[in-house]
């Protein structure tokens, strides 16, 4: 097991033929104070295409991480990486000790499982578990078997046991295997091909794959996408209760921000190639940095309102007007007469009657859920709709004048223009 850390981290591909540069690139420094040649380049070519933004992050040894945001942020591109997929622009990327920007993956003892399973379709499950050891020969202390061994061993592979020819190597790969198989319920399986299993099966195959190399890193991309929700739920479970068990250092990608929630010690929300955010799910939800990461982490997500602040800590808007607590008053003096984004969570609404602190709005649509129920409002004449929660036993029907009650404690407060959020001290 390791840690890994990422310093200064920056990936840009070359434009397409005839396409022009979104931004405008900066000259980017070396650690020891040089410019770098490829950000030289590019900042006259102005033709790169900027895709991670000098990223720093810590994974601890062990630590489950989530990266989590919108397709396009550039999720997938910094696990390929790490995993030695893709050359760094810029940056360094350290596993354990070891400086790997330059190592081959092969050599870095990194596990990936992709979003699309990449099982040989040719080999049985037992094969494709046992492919990766096979080709590292790390399961044994024993010296590598001779060149006539290899080939007993492979033309006896598909042989009974009894009558198969076995090398140290491949008892010590077989042993793998079954452990491996036996932590994933894959045992009836092992003799059966891809094409013969479903897609929980196969993913579990695939994260068997990763799991039988014993590697120091674990990376997932977005590995449950193609389930189904029940399953995806169950393999979720799976997933965290294996890697509290290996303690194996994992990093996991997806843009379900449920699965980062559940899954993760900590979370690193990204946009456009910047880390916006890193802590654990519960300090993402009750204190977002800024509005993206409000807007993105919780669903249905966080409502926004433009008010703006009056005396002490009264705000405004057409519609209503709210008091904050007395604790926000050093915060919004600097604001005084500005406009400014109040954030509430739809279940930090309530249903009640129209006063002149309640927001008066029109039900437009109704969700019942069972054990909850959502309604999408709609406030004068403002878009999009707010999202509030509310209990079944509340009975609303589409079309309702209703008034929605803000609990002024719970509420979040944004600056209008950076969006960067403001804390009550």
């Amino acid at each position: 097991m390791a840690q890994v850390v990422l310093e200064n981290l920056c990936k840009s591909f070359p434009a397409r033929p005839g396409q022009k540069s979104a931004t405008t690139a900066q000259p980017l420094l070396t650690a020891s104070g040089a410019i770098s040649p490829a950000a030289t380049s590019q900042s006259a070519s102005g033709a790169a295409q900027s895709i991670l933004k000098h990223v720093n992050l810590t994974i601890a040894d062990g630590e489950f991480m989530v990266l989590v945001g919108p397709s396009g942020c550039g999720k997938s591109t910094l696990l390929r990486l790490i995993a030695g997929l893709e050359t760094p622009t810029l940056g360094s990327i350290w596993v354990g000790d070891r400086h790997v920007n330059d190592l081959p993956p092969k050599a870095r003892d990194i596990a990936m499982v992709f979003q699309s399973y990449a099982l040989y379709p040719h080999m049985t499950v037992y094969n494709n578990l046992a492919f990766g050891l096979r080709r590292t020969g790390s399961q044994t202390k024993d010296s590598k078997p001779s060149f006539a061994a290899q080939i007993a061993n492979a033309f006896t592979r598909m042989l009974p046991k009894a009558l198969s020819a076995q090398s140290k190597q491949e008892q010590a790969v077989n042993q793998t295997v079954r452990r491996v198989a036996q932590m994933l319920e894959l045992e009836p399986l092992l003799d059966r091909y891809p094409k013969q299993l479903s897609g929980g099966q196969k993913q579990r195959v695939a994260l068997g794959r990763a799991m039988a190399r014993n590697p120091q890193v674990f990376l997932m991309d977005e590995p449950l996408s193609n389930l189904d929700a029940k399953l995806r739920a169950q393999t979720r479970a799976q997933i965290v209760q294996l890697q509290r068990q290996l303690g194996t250092t994992t990093i996991y990608v997806t843009h379900d921000q449920t699965e980062a929630m559940t899954m993760g010690d900590r979370i690193a929300v990204l946009n456009a190639g910047e880390i916006q955010q890193i802590a654990a799910p519960l300090e993402l939800y009750q204190k977002p940095a800024n509005r993206f990461v409000a807007e993105f982490i919780g669903s249905p997500p966080m409502n926004f309102i433009n008010v703006v602040v009056k005396e002490g800590t009264h705000l405004v808007h057409p519609h209503f007007n709210l008091t904050l607590p007395q604790v926000w008053t050093s915060v919004l003096q600097p604001y005084v007469g500005k406009a400014i984004t109040l954030g509430v969570r739809p279940e930090h609404f309530s249903v009640t009657t129209r006063s002149a602190q309640t927001l008066p709005v029109e039900v437009v649509l109704v969700e019942a859920l069972g054990h909850e129920t959502y309604l999408s409002c709609l406030l004068g004449i403002e878009t999009p709709y707010l999202q509030a929660r509310t209990s079944p036993q509340q009975v609303v029907q589409r079309g309702d004048q209703i008034g929605l009650a803000i609990h002024p404690e719970q509420v979040h407060i944004f600056e209008a223009h950076s969006g960067v959020a403001l804390f009550p001290t």
